[in-house]
């Protein structure tokens, strides 16, 4: 829906993931299962190499981006909710953050104005179910980071992404997380690496 009604409690409540406090509004996403998204989120995050620039794409609220403070010197967090955009920068406040910054825009637009002043080393995604779209590809392709990590809800749309993204990357690990035990949904996390011509 388009109004929130608070019946009680919080209108924002802080909750502990790990051990980051974090700020969510119900209009913000987050994963449902919590104790499995800490793995597949640890797991996401061990991919990424010491460097000095990464782009998380679709970061939400900011968690990702957050538990990978240490692994890079400059952060930057793209997201088009503007009220998640506001939960992460109060997240990155909450946990005395300060090498991130999250720009509440469309991720193609935000992805090409990132590349445009520094060389990326690694972007993390995690799009919705239907995939990146072919303008989010081709930004990709044109902004060359030296390593994707790409996470996917939907394997359908991971197959037909990688089928393109192909052309300058190549997989090198592929991870299942079986976030809903029963069901035909499953996350994987992707890493590619770009092919060295």
């Amino acid at each position: 829906g388009q109004q929130i009604k608070l019946l009680s409690g919080q209108k924002d409540p802080i909750f502990t993931f790990d051990h980051l406090k974090i700020q969510l509004s119900p209009i913000s996403f987050f994963q449902l299962n919590t104790a499995q998204a800490l793995k597949l989120y640890t797991y996401a995050i061990s991919k990424i190499d010491p460097c000095e620039t990464l782009v998380e794409a679709y970061c939400g609220i900011g968690v990702m981006s957050l538990l990978a403070f240490a692994k890079a010197k400059n952060i930057y967090g793209i997201e088009c909710n503007p009220k998640a955009i506001e939960n992460a920068k109060k997240n990155a406040d909450l946990n005395n953050i300060k090498n991130i910054q999250f720009y509440c825009d469309d991720a193609v637009n935000g992805l090409f104005k990132i590349a445009k002043h520094k060389n990326i080393d690694c972007l993390l995604l995690d799009p919705p179910r239907t995939g990146l779209d072919d303008n989010m590809l081709q930004a990709i392709l044109k902004s060359k980071p030296k390593r994707i990590i790409y996470i996917s809800c939907n394997p359908a749309t991971l197959a037909k992404n990688i089928s393109v993204l192909k052309k300058l990357y190549q997989i090198l690990t592929i991870q299942a997380f079986d976030m809903f035990p029963q069901t035909p949904h499953v996350e994987s996390v992707v890493l590619m690496s770009k092919v060295q011509k």
